[in-house]
């Protein structure tokens, strides 16, 4: 499994297991201004989105651990995009979703999982995009180094065709006379 898949996987998991306030956890697919074409969700919603990933050249390995030399770790920034429905005055509104805002970046940062392929997550920027009517639209930033072992995985190698050699080997048991001729 890819490591941006593993992150994304992690991550709607923790949100749903600790945040139940939000009502929809998805990838980002700028839903927001495409809201007339998207599919329906709830709110409070966490969308998940992924920046590029600035990958380091590969490691230098020696020759006897070639299949470790594609190894590489990268910087990525994740965004939390935490969609609010606002119907009312905005000052009441903000009084009613910041403290989920909050709870992000709480159950997020430093967040790590056992054995994973990235490391603790850091909050780095948040922002708030309010322009898209009675929908409030606050990001959160995190960052973390992801590392890539896939050239590592041995089951993905490429192995040169083997000829397969078979001897046949007939043993025929006689038991009756006609079975003898």
């Amino acid at each position: 499994m890819g490591v941006k898949l593993e992150l994304y996987n992690d991550l709607v998991a923790r949100i749903n297991d600790k945040i139940p306030e939000y009502l929809t956890v998805r990838k980002w697919n700028n839903q927001v201004q495409n809201e007339d074409k998207e599919s329906t969700w709830k709110y409070p919603a966490c969308f998940i989105g992924f920046s590029a990933i600035d990958w380091e050249p590969p490691m230098n390995r020696t020759a006897n651990v070639k299949q470790l030399q594609a190894a590489q770790s990268g910087l990525i920034t994740i965004t939390c995009y935490l969609v609010f429905e606002d119907k009312q005055e905005e000052t009441a509104a903000f009084t009613d979703y910041e403290p989920l805002i909050q709870k992000i970046w709480y159950y997020l940062q430093d967040y790590n999982v056992l054995n994973s392929n990235w490391s603790d997550l850091r909050r780095v920027a948040d922002r708030e995009d309010n322009n898209h009517n009675n929908v409030i639209v606050w990001q959160v930033d995190f960052q973390c180094a992801v590392y890539d072992y896939a050239a590592c995985d041995l089951t993905m190698v490429d192995a040169a065709p083997v000829d397969l050699v078979i001897t046949p080997s007939v043993f025929i048991e006689a038991t009756t006379e006609t079975n003898m001729r």
